[in-house]
C-alpha cells in the first residue's frame, strides 16, 4: 500500500491526562497537536506519512484507549480484534501494557492474559531479527577477520571522538558493544535496547560476567524497545549507535527508523555500521547475490549507503562522514562500512 502524508482531526476526545496523545501516537511516527475544548474535552490533530489503513487502525485502537468508556460487552472477541489490529505495532509500542489494559478496561482478567501474551511475542515481532545478530554462517564468514571486534573498536572510537558521555546501543543484541562501552570511563550513562527480550537477557548476563566496578554497573540501563518507533526514553542522549541493525529492517520501513532515531531521539551523534555488499565477492563460501545473514533484508553497496546517508543527513540537519572497517580490498572496499552523523 502506498504511503501518503495524511492528517486526521478527532474531536471531541476525553483524556485522562493531556500527555496521553503524545505518549500513544508519537511512538508511531505522528506529529500531534491537542487543543482544549471546554473543561473536559480535547480536539486532537495527528499527521504522519503513512498508509490510510494504518492511520485508521491506530485511531480505532487508541482513541478508545484514551477515552476509556467502552459501553459494550468486552470478551474474547475484543482480545482477538486488538491483536489483529495491533499485529504490526502493538508489541513494540513503549506503552503496550497501558494500551492493552485500557482497551480491555472492563475485562481485567482478559487484559492480564493479553499483556502476558504480548510478552510471549517479544521474539516474534515485526522486526524478526534472529536471536543473535550473527548466526553460524555469518560467524564463519567474519570470524577469521575478527570483524565484530573491529566494528566495536571503530564505533567506540567514533563515540570517543564525538565526546559523547551518554550513549545508547539500539538493537544491542547480546551486549558486545555495551560491554566495550562499560570499559570507557568517560561514558557516564549507557543504554541498551533491543526488540527481543531474550537478547536483552543475554546482554544482561554478559554484563554481569564482565569485570567492572559496581559504579559502572549502575550506569547501565537495559530496556525493550524497537528501532522503528520513537521512544522518548532515548531523548537527550549524546550518541546512539546502530551496530549491524539497519540491514535487518525492510527497506520500506527504514523511514520509520529515520524518524525514530534522528527525529524523535535526535542525539548529537549517530553511528551506523552495515555490511558492504561489494565485498561479499571475497567470501568464497557465500553464493552469488546471497546475503551474509538469512535475516538481512538488504545489503548496500558503498554508493547506495552513501546516498541514503546523505538524504538522512539533509532531512534531519546532520553532517555525515564515512569510514571503512576491516581490511579493504583495492576494488571492493572493506567488509563493513560505517557512517557517523554529527549535529551541534
Amino acid at each position: 500500500m502506498r504511503e501518503l502524508t495524511l492528517e486526521a482531526v478527532i474531536s471531541p476526545v476525553r483524556l485522562p491526562d493531556r500527555s496521553w496523545p503524545d505518549r500513544l501516537f508519537r511512538p508511531l511516527g505522528y506529529h500531534v497537536e491537542a487543543t482544549t475544548i471546554g473543561e473536559h474535552y480535547t480536539k486532537l490533530r495527528i499527521s504522519a506519512t503513512t498508509t490510510l489503513a494504518r492511520l485508521l487502525t491506530h485511531i480505532y485502537v487508541l482513541i478508545p484507549v484514551m477515552d476509556g468508556e467502552k459501553h459494550y460487552w468486552v470478551g474474547e472477541e475484543e482480545v482477538a480484534k486488538l491483536f489483529r489490529l495491533g499485529a504490526e505495532w502493538l508489541s513494540n509500542h513503549p506503552d503496550r501494557e497501558l494500551i492493552t489494559s485500557r482497551y480491555l478496561l472492563r475485562a481485567p482478567k482478559l487484559a492480564r492474559a493479553a499483556v502476558a501474551r504480548l510478552a510471549s511475542l517479544d521474539d516474534a515481532t515485526i522486526e524478526p531479527v534472529a536471536d543473535s545478530r550473527h548466526d553460524s554462517r555469518e560467524d564463519e564468514l567474519e570470524r577469521p577477520m575478527r570483524l565484530q571486534d573491529r566494528r566495536i573498536a571503530a564505533v567506540v572510537g567514533a563515540i570517543r571522538s564525538a565526546g559523547a558521555k551518554t550513549v545508547a546501543d539500539v538493537g544491542c543484541g547480546d551486549g558486545d558493544l555495551l560491554t566495550a562501552l562499560a570499559r570507557e570511563n568517560y561514558v557516564e550513562r549507557i543504554v541498551g535496547t533491543d526488540v527481543s527480550v531474550r537478547e536483552l537477557e543475554r546482554a544482561k548476563a554478559k554484563l554481569e560476567r564482565a569485570s567492572m566496578l559496581s559504579s559502572r554497573r549502575h550506569a547501565i540501563e537495559l530496556f525493550q524497545s524497537s528501532a522503528l518507533y520513537g521512544d522518548r526514553r532515548l531523548q537527550g542522549l549524546d550518541a546512539i549507535a546502530l551496530l549491524e541493525v539497519i540491514e535487518h529492517i525492510d527497506l520500506g520501513r527504514l523511514q520509520s527508523l529515520e524518524k525514530a532515531v534522528f527525529g524523535v531521539a535526535a542525539p548529537r551523534a549517530v553511528i551506523i555500521t552495515t555490511p558492504n555488499r561489494e565485498y561479499n565477492a571475497n567470501f568464497p563460501t557465500l553464493k552469488r547475490e546471497a546475503y551474509r545473514h538469512p535475516d538481512h533484508r538488504f545489503e548496500w553497496t558503498r554508493d547506495e549507503f552513501a546516498t541514503w546517508c546523505q538524504q538522512v543527513a539533509q532531512q534531519f540537519r546532520y553532517d555525515v562522514s564515512h569510514a571503512e572497517v576491516g581490511d579493504a580490498d583495492a576494488a571492493l572496499g572493506a567488509p563493513t562500512q560505517m557512517a557517523v552523523f554529527r549535529c551541534e
